[in-house]
């Protein structure tokens, strides 16, 4: 989350990270270039549910999977290698789909960037790497909304330790009481790790509150235990000074496998139907095209088309395909094939915000202004993966409730999965970062992240044109009721009352920008409305339900309602948001996904 660097910096990260390993094989950049024309399957994005399930299917040399991506091949983005860089990756890059949102009721008006991954491993090659399951109430819940105990916190478990690797942070310090082993995996593909780049003085007084506030801060040994309520050490998708994405951990040792086919710069802008099986539309074809202008092509499966292209890309393929709401689908001169409302609703995502203090530090990452700084941090990169560079935005997170017996609850219901679900986040970073304000001149400074974790809000994707080639209308609803206003506002002020901690009296000097004109719950408001932003966590958009449920999208074995052929395995299946970072639970629903796509051909 760190500020932007000097266009000369940028330059020279790029031709030092040109070392790097990255994914290349069977990849074709334009679909006149692929010669077969039917596969086993065909996944639509290359993101980590795709790239999970073209690794796993293509493990029997008997499947043929041809994967379709708009993006780039990671081959044009070996920046994403550099864990601190991340935010050079987004919002307004090559790398991503540059979406924007409508304007947001509950931001003052504001229009709020919403960057998705356009690239091999999706979202999960810009992120900022942090690895939060959630809790063991937000998976409960989903397997009591879908009637289905293989989506309980119990059944998914052993997915959350396929898919990943713990290793030793980069540094390779002693990191005994900052992680419980026995709650992650060590044969996975992914790459976890704890931060390999401490600050002292700034993580230890985070640390030093809660002993001092205990009951409201305590600490956590390992927030992926199911329980992650506390202040806990950032987990994050890395591994030896280097991001892990799905293209790294997944799409890459799967490329020299002749029966994976991988198709880039290729927008699918409908899936077809193929014919009738009973008395059901079978969609096993998809039509594609490299641009606007481009001649269109068509592939088909004679298994199953598979959509993983995201809760923003999901719904608008489908919405294009005449799968959505009948009425709307004619509004924009779209054949309607299936008449299901659920399309584009629910969507959900995490705002957040954030506000700084000037501090009394000269150990801030605020030192990368100067260029000669940045450039030394880069170099021992390059030549050793140590230093600031191998991390992401804080070393620190913390997820807290508000307490049972707030007045909130008075007046709202608690939209959270449970009492070991988190209602906000906070992410502790040593340095000034904003997606508001500008990046002051000199000085030191800390900034505290606030996210609201269980929103209640819920917005949708819907249609801006019958376009394929242009961006859907985003609207995910921020702050639109007055429970996450009140939530929101509980956080701030939790927030506030951690930095007044006697940990921090000596450190902070004075809130920086417009945090220091706020002085009651009526400015904090303001705040909140004038800052609020996105955690670009979007879910729920062709949500799962029960199988003889009429509402919903997908019945839990991931199979669109209603027809014939067509999976969907992203994030848009998630009938709720865990509290948490939500790249994990994308792997492991893609990983229990490639289980029941498996059993199908038993």
């Amino acid at each position: 989350m760190a500020g932007k660097y000097p266009r000369k910096f940028i330059s020279s990260c790029i031709a030092f990270t040109s070392v790097i390993t990255i994914v290349s094989g069977n990849i074709y950049g334009d679909p006149a270039h692929v010669v077969t024309k039917i596969y086993d399957y065909i996944i639509v994005g290359a993101g980590i549910a795709g790239s999970v399930l073209a690794n796993r299917l293509t493990e029997d040399a008997n499947v043929s999977v041809l994967v379709i991506e708009a993006g780039v091949s990671n081959v044009d983005a070996s920046l994403s290698e550099i864990p601190f860089m991340a935010p050079q990756l987004f919002p307004y890059t090559r790398y991503t789909w540059n979406y924007t949102t409508v304007p947001q009721q509950g931001c003052n008006d504001r229009a709020v960037p919403y960057p998705r991954g356009r690239m091999l491993g999706g979202s999960s090659s810009i992120n900022f790497m942090m690895h939060t399951r959630g809790s063991i109430d937000d998976f409960d819940r989903i397997a009591c909304a879908t009637m289905d105990e293989q989506w309980s916190w119990s059944s998914l478990f052993p997915y959350f330790l396929k898919t990943e690797m713990l290793v030793a942070p980069a540094d390779d310090h002693d990191s005994t009481g900052q992680v419980e082993p026995g709650v992650h995996g060590h044969t996975g593909s992914l790459f976890v790790s704890l931060s390999g780049y401490s600050f002292p003085d700034f993580d230890g007084r985070v640390l030093e509150t809660t002993r001092e506030w205990a009951s409201e801060y305590p600490y956590n040994v390992d927030m992926n235990s199911g329980d992650p309520l506390g202040i806990g050490y950032t987990q994050s998708t890395i591994g030896y000074g280097s991001r892990s994405s799905a293209a790294t951990a997944y799409l890459g040792p799967a490329m020299g496998r002749p029966n994976l086919d991988i198709l880039i710069h290729t927008t699918v802008t409908n899936v077809l139907q193929t014919g009738m099986a009973d008395e059901l539309p079978v969609l096993r074809g998809v039509q594609c095209a490299k641009e606007p202008s481009a001649a269109f092509f068509t592939f088909e499966a004679s298994n199953e088309v598979v959509l993983c292209a995201g809760a923003i890309g999901t719904p608008h393929i489908l919405l294009l395909s005449g799968i959505g709401n009948k009425t709307e689908s004619q509004a924009f001169g779209i054949e309607p094939l299936l008449d299901i409302p659920a399309v584009g609703r629910n969507l959900v995502d995490h705002p957040i915000l954030s506000f700084s203090y000037l501090v009394n530090s000269n150990m801030t990452f605020d030192d990368l202004r100067i260029p000669e700084v940045a450039e030394s941090y880069l170099t021992q990169w390059r030549d050793t993966k140590t230093g600031l560079y191998v991390d992401g935005p804080g070393n620190l997170l913390a997820w807290l409730r508000i307490p049972d017996d707030s007045p909130i609850f008075d007046l709202h219901s608690d939209p959270s999965a449970g009492p070991r679900s988190p209602h906000f986040e906070f992410i502790f970073t040593n340095g000034f970062v904003s997606f508001t304000e500008a990046i002051p001149l000199n000085g030191s400074y800390m900034t505290m992240f606030v996210a609201l974790a269980s929103p209640s809000s819920r917005g949708a994707v819907t249609l801006a044109n019958c376009d394929p080639f242009s961006a859907p209308r985003i609207d995910p609803a921020f702050m639109q009721t007055e429970f996450d206003l009140a939530a929101m506002r509980a956080a701030v002020q939790s927030a506030q009352r951690f930095v007044n901690s006697s940990a921090f009296a000596d450190y902070i000097i004075a809130p920086h920008g417009a945090w220091a004109t706020v002085d009651n719950d009526d400015d904090i408001d303001q705040y909140i409305k004038d800052h609020i932003g996105s955690e670009w966590h979007p879910v729920g958009t062709t949500s799962m339900s029960a199988s003889d449920v009429g509402a919903g999208v997908v019945s839990p074995d991931l199979l669109l309602k209603g027809a014939v052929g067509l999976r969907i395995v992203d994030a848009s299946i998630l009938p709720f948001i865990p509290a948490a970072h939500v790249q994990a639970s994308v792997y492991a629903i893609a990983e229990r996904a490639a289980d029941i796509i498996k059993s199908t051909r038993a």
